[in-house]
């Protein structure tokens, strides 16, 4: 996610091109929010084709670890960690998201070494991983 603070709190629309140092083309992407919050609205091209909780990376992990998920549309989502006994440990989204590639961060410091659940829960998505916990 790009951001940046406007120096007003007015609704703007940008653009922003991005240069690949290893070929000559760019891409163009346009920015739009109000005040301090940004978004990137990109082409249908560019989005997710489907719902997916993809990778957690690393996996065995200590202290934190990231959860990247999909979201091929503007959806009501959560992504929530448990327990091993289906506790709720952490809820590191609840809320409407934009359609795009998302990347959570689960900080485990203060928890014991085990095996803990992650669940991404949309309207009709619901996925689950494994996460290891070693201290």
């Amino acid at each position: 996610m790009i951001g940046f603070t406007p120096d007003t709190l007015r609704a703007y629309t940008l653009i922003l091109y991005i240069a690949n140092s290893s070929s000559k083309s760019l891409m163009k992407v346009t920015l739009a929010g109000n005040g301090v919050l940004t978004r990137i609205l990109q082409n249908n091209r560019d989005l997710p084709k489907s719902f997916a909780l993809t990778q957690i990376y690393p996996n065995p992990f200590n202290p934190a670890t990231a959860i990247i998920h999909q979201l091929p549309v503007n959806s009501l989502d959560t992504l929530r960690v448990y327990n091993i006994l289906a506790w709720k440990i952490a809820t590191l989204v609840n809320g409407k998201q934009n359609a795009g590639d998302y990347n959570a961060t689960f900080n485990a410091a203060n928890l014991s070494s085990g095996v803990y659940f992650c669940r991404l829960h949309t309207g009709t998505y619901i996925n689950t991983k494994r996460l290891l916990l070693l201290k």
